[in-house]
């Protein structure tokens, strides 16, 4: 068998199968590469977020432990030994031990932190010079002893507003048993408070006769005296033999 003869039109197509594959998997690579991008965009986001949500609880927290002094103490100490153990580890670096671009890197980060704390100051003392009748509501540089007395005095009156909201929710379920008590025997109460108006009438009418018989003895007393005065004055055989006049 003689073989087969390569024409040009055969060149061509195989060109174009070539050619055809080779798009194909230019564009299965675009694709794949639009996924991942995707993908790590909204896993970065997401990333974000939480780390967002971690740092505002966070936040939140050391507030709450600001607030009480014991608490604030323990928290300090405990970060302290955090500190050093994660420097003894080597996971926290001095400036020293970084690198010439690292070192430059933190002392500019350092300098902006700085600068944006002092206008802060600044701006909180300009306030504070253009309101001088109000209270200062925040202090420039407040000492520790003051900040723990603030603490505590705070930390007493949520105590009581707790002891007060106890309170009430106690005296509200205590009101809401009564009127549910009331609800359910309101034919007896009825009844007798009846009772009770018929027994106050009966008294009522008993002390009335009482009075009316104590103003007939007076009456009767009153005219009995009177009666003997009359007949001591007519009698002059009572003054001759020396009785007592009244």
């Amino acid at each position: 068998m003689p073989p087969k003869r390569i024409t040009r039109s055969m060149v061509d197509n195989t060109k174009d199968k070539i050619d055809k594959k080779k798009k194909n998997r230019a564009l299965k690579t675009q694709k794949a590469k639009k996924i991942a991008t995707k993908t790590s965009r909204k896993e970065s986001n997401a990333r974000e977020r939480l780390l967002e949500y971690k740092r505002e609880y966070m936040r939140a927290r050391r507030e709450k432990i600001r607030e009480d002094p014991v608490e604030y103490e323990n928290y300090c100490r405990n970060e302290k030994k955090r500190y050093y153990k994660r420097k003894e580890e080597g996971k926290i670096k001095m400036v020293q031990e970084l690198s010439v671009k690292e070192q430059r890197a933190k002392r500019k980060y350092d300098r902006e932190r700085k600068r944006e704390y002092r206008a802060l100051k600044k701006q909180q003392l300009m306030e504070d010079e253009q309101q001088p009748t109000k209270k200062k509501l925040v202090s420039v540089k407040e000492s520790s002893k003051d900040q723990r007395r603030h603490s505590s005095q705070l930390a007493e009156l949520k105590n009581q507003n707790l002891a007060l909201k106890i309170a009430l929710k106690k005296m509200t379920k205590k009101v809401q048993k009564l009127r549910s008590i009331q609800a359910k025997h309101a034919d007896i109460i009825k009844s007798n408070a009846l009772d009770n108006l018929l027994l106050d009438t009966m008294n009522d009418g008993q002390s009335k006769n009482n009075r009316e018989r104590k103003a007939v003895e007076v009456r009767d007393m009153e005219s009995c005296e009177a009666k003997l005065t009359n007949a001591r004055e007519t009698s002059p055989e009572l003054e001759r033999n020396g009785a007592p006049q009244t």
